[in-house]
């Protein structure tokens, strides 16, 4: 079996998006840290675990995130991230 197709692939995305809604993460503007999109709008960093995503020219992560768990340790992390096309955030 093949690689999935670019229509499979979005598929999948917006299900992703739909079924993690409450999970959603922004970065802040010129920063790599990222606010949760829920009611309660925590700060946190990507956990160390998590760092597959590749920073843009200018050393930023992605813009909007999909994570599926908050760990609140000394500090506060968003850890297994997936990047989040803008045109599905919002």
């Amino acid at each position: 079996m093949g690689p999935p197709s670019a229509a499979v692939c979005e598929l999948v995305r917006r299900a992703l998006t739909v079924g993690f809604a409450n999970r959603i993460a922004r970065r802040m503007r010129m920063h790599n840290g990222y606010r949760t999109c829920n009611e309660k709008g925590a700060l946190a960093q990507i956990h160390p675990s998590s760092s597959q995503l590749s920073a843009d020219d200018d050393g930023l992560l992605p813009e909007w995130l999909i994570y599926n768990e908050f760990v609140a340790t000394s500090r506060p992390f968003l850890r297994q991230v997936c990047q989040l096309a803008e045109s599905l955030a919002g």
